[in-house]
């Protein structure tokens, strides 16, 4: 279905609203194919999350790119562990797409860097920059509800965010962990 409204999209060139929909089906029928693929793992007692970590976010960021026309990129050290525990990934999940969704609708960013490492003493680090405007609150009681919901995951994996405005512009994000945690 989504191949077949692909070629559809190919011969409405210049209908810009008829391909915004399709745009939208698409993506609701990516959504749909994710939960199911997500429910077949389950029942397998497999956790799909886990297992496709890196490979799913390179194909976020791709779509990323695509939909918004932002350049995204990923770098994953060799360090990085392969496999994460499913919760863990679900949350570094949830995380990167709060950090791209700031970075586009806040930040009018036209780049986007994330990278997965793990440092000295077995900290894993993800990091989300952007070149957008940046940001002028760092913390305290007017933080949105997006930066409140990725501190509370980056807690629940015992770890600590940081956010905060890059020179001359932009906003890098970045949250740490024990590795353990991860895996």
């Amino acid at each position: 279905m989504v191949v077949q409204m692909e070629n559809f999209k190919a011969i409405q060139y210049g209908r810009e609203s008829v391909i915004r929909q399709l745009d939208s089906y698409q993506e609701s029928t990516r959504d749909v194919l994710g939960n199911i693929r997500r429910l077949l793992f389950d029942l397998r007692g497999e956790p799909a999350e886990a297992m496709e970590f890196v490979p799913r976010l390179r194909r976020r960021l791709r779509e990323y790119e695509s939909r918004y026309a932002i350049s995204a990129t990923l770098r994953v050290s060799a360090n990085w562990p392969r496999q994460l525990a499913a919760q863990a990934a679900i949350h570094l999940s949830s995380i990167v797409e709060e950090a791209l969704s700031n970075a586009r609708r806040h930040g009018g960013a036209s780049r986007v860097n994330v990278s997965l490492s793990v440092a000295v003493g077995q900290i894993a680090v993800l990091t989300v920059k952007d070149n957008g405007r940046g940001m002028e609150l760092l913390w305290g009681e007017s933080a949105g509800l997006g930066i409140i919901g990725m501190r509370e995951r980056v807690l629940l994996l015992g770890g600590e965010l940081q956010v905060l405005p890059t020179t001359p512009r932009g906003t890098v994000l970045k949250a740490a962990f024990p590795k353990e945690r991860l895996i």
